[in-house]
């Protein structure tokens, strides 16, 4: 067992996330992995909870706030962003079991896997419409015009809660500036889940998405991760994650950055990390180290080789 010291070090979860499985197994086989890498920085003292400010709303604003009078049905011209399964299907909710029923449409990031989904759930056939990164910018009108005649519409992601780090954020939007009524579903999220086995402060904590492969954009953020002073939240796909965290190893601040000079620089390969893989599956493999040792483990996994992968490859976009 790992003892963790809670000095001025940031720590790291790293999780990876796959396929659905229903008693054990796969549920879609072409399903992407990724990982979610979380570091927070802890407090000598124990773990320190900031205040959270609340913001207050005029009477205007709040006579605009929709509500949904029977929570788990549909009401025409509302849309309702269900959360999915992240690996279990036994994680469903009943709401969201419902919603999907009796939806009009479902609006689904990849429209193969939810027909997937739907049948697994026995749920019968239904209108599908296809949003995801590509077609965006035509599908959000179409889903806009379709909740303002008065359709009901279901939008999830391949997996977990939509809007997370997929393109429901600016289909979300886009309802609001058109003021459909948009409503939760919640359930499974992969941040959450890993977040609340990590031990880790969360309040607050910063979600990144993921990395940028290469670049300046990449430099910028590995500088950002390395002053952050809370839990950080950042997703990596599986052919780029160790050379992820061996850049967040072995990052060091540049001399030309006047922001850090009186700053001590400490590699960031002794921050305490977690590895989550295949988070609610039946083979979930949880563990704990240093980044290093994270690194020096998926390493050791791989036959003992760094993954020399290029980024050839689209990150996946779905939580």
């Amino acid at each position: 067992m790992i003892k963790r010291i809670y000095d001025e070090r940031t720590e790291l979860i790293v999780c990876k996330r796959t396929k659905f499985c229903s008693l054990g197994q796969s549920f879609v086989a072409s399903m992407r992995w990724y990982f979610l890498l979380i570091m927070s920085l802890s407090n000598a003292m124990g773990f320190h909870r900031s205040l959270v400010p609340v913001r207050l709303f005029s009477a205007k604003v709040v006579k605009t706030i929709s509500r949904t009078k029977h929570f788990g049905t549909v009401s025409p011209g509302h849309v309702y962003f269900v959360a999915t399964p992240i690996g279990n299907l036994q994680d469903i909710t009943i709401r969201a079991k419902e919603t999907l029923l009796e939806a009009d449409y479902i609006c689904a990031e990849d429209t193969r896997h939810t027909i997937n989904l739907l049948r697994l759930l026995q749920i019968p056939h239904k209108q599908m419409i296809s949003h995801h990164e590509h077609n965006h910018h035509s599908s959000i009108p179409y889903i806009v015009d379709l909740a303002l005649s008065g359709k009901s519409i279901a939008v999830v992601s391949d997996a977990g809660t939509p809007g997370i780090s997929d393109p429901g954020t600016e289909l979300a939007a886009a309802l609001a500036k058109a003021n459909v009524p948009i409503h939760p579903v919640p359930g499974p999220s992969a941040v959450i889940s890993a977040l609340s086995i990590s031990g880790f402060p969360c309040s607050p904590f910063t979600f990144y998405g993921f990395l940028p492969a290469k670049g300046t954009a990449r430099k910028d953020m590995l500088k950002q991760i390395y002053e952050t002073k809370h839990t950080l939240v950042l997703y990596e796909a599986p052919h780029r994650i160790q050379r992820t965290l061996q850049d967040i190893a072995s990052y060091t601040p540049s001399e030309a950055d006047n922001s850090l000079l009186n700053v001590e620089h400490v590699s960031m390969g002794s921050r305490v990390c977690v590895c989550c893989r295949e988070l609610t599956k039946v083979h979930e493999q949880i563990s704990r180290g240093t980044v290093q040792q994270v690194l020096q483990g998926l390493i050791q996994s791989a036959g003992g080789q760094l993954d020399q992968h290029k980024d050839n490859e689209e990150e996946p976009v779905s939580e």
